[in-house]
């Protein structure tokens, strides 16, 4: 959602910006805006040479936020796993029946005294 709103964003500007004159029509400048936002460039929609740069300027910005949102969905996946692992006794806690971190330290720690 916030992608699409930022390429819409690059589309108007490149529809109504004056001197770019090769997009005929909106759906044209947010065709161009999207393969572009996302790097694809398939090159059959292209903008003046001398404007060049902002389709460049969009293309490192999609990316960079393409990448940042996938390293912030990993983030609150990760988030749910470890909090589905602390509630649900995912895991160690439910091989050995413990209840808690301190308890396999003292377990792990009363082997280690009878090995002697």
């Amino acid at each position: 959602m916030l992608h699409a709103s930022q390429c819409t964003l690059w589309a108007v500007a490149y529809y109504f910006y004056p001197y770019i004159s090769d997009l005929s029509s909106f759906d044209q400048a947010i065709y161009f805006s999207m393969i572009t936002f996302t790097t694809i460039c398939y090159g059959d929609v292209t903008i003046n040479s001398e404007w060049r740069i902002m389709a460049g300027l969009e293309a490192v910005n999609g990316i960079m936020l393409i990448g940042w949102s996938t390293a912030m969905i990993f983030a609150f996946l990760q988030i749910l796993y470890q909090q589905s692992w602390n509630t649900h006794s995912f895991g160690l806690k439910g091989l050995f029946n413990v209840s808690s971190k301190e308890e396999i330290d003292i377990h792990t720690k009363n082997e280690s005294d009878n090995t002697i």
